[in-house]
């Protein structure tokens, strides 16, 4: 008997999925919070927050500072877990995953905004430069990611 899962596609319209074809994802997500703005990144038509997946043998923290470096051009350090999510996700026509995500705040070491240091993916899915957005127009800021971020960006607000 097949045994399968709901979970959402880039469009966020739900997708019938294979428990067997699953593949794991750990990602780890960065808020930073300055001045009432919080840094997000521009890919896939939309925002979302600096972070992604974790490389075998790379610890949360590695993880966080290789992916905000990557996506922003700021270094960071990590401050303290926000809250840990769980989904079902299915990039195009990929293979489908269950994700655990991880959210963190994190404070700014060093570094200018860039777009330099983007990987192939994310120059390939519309990946652009990062910006301050406030934090009292997040709610019609359009969010790509499966996970809303908004209530993650709002736990770490308060905890400044």
């Amino acid at each position: 008997m097949k045994k399968t899962v709901i979970g959402t596609n880039l469009a966020h319209e739900e997708v019938e999925m294979d428990v067997f074809q699953l593949s794991l994802r750990v990602s780890v997500y960065g808020i930073l919070i300055e001045e009432n703005n919080v840094l997000l990144t521009k890919q896939l038509g939309g925002l979302d927050l600096p972070g992604g997946g974790l490389k075998i043998g790379e610890t949360f923290e590695e993880c966080l500072e290789r992916e905000y470096w990557e996506e922003t051009g700021i270094k960071v350090k990590m401050d303290q877990l926000i809250d840990c999510k769980m989904n079902f996700f299915q990039y195009e026509d990929e293979k489908p995953y269950q994700a655990v995500l991880i959210y963190v705040s994190c404070k700014k070491i060093s570094g200018e905004l860039s777009m330099e240091y983007l990987d192939q993916w994310e120059k390939d899915h519309g990946g652009g430069m990062p910006e301050w957005v406030p934090l009292d127009s997040l709610a019609d800021a359009i969010f790509i990611h499966s996970v809303d971020s908004r209530p993650m960006i709002r736990k770490a607000e308060k905890m400044l």
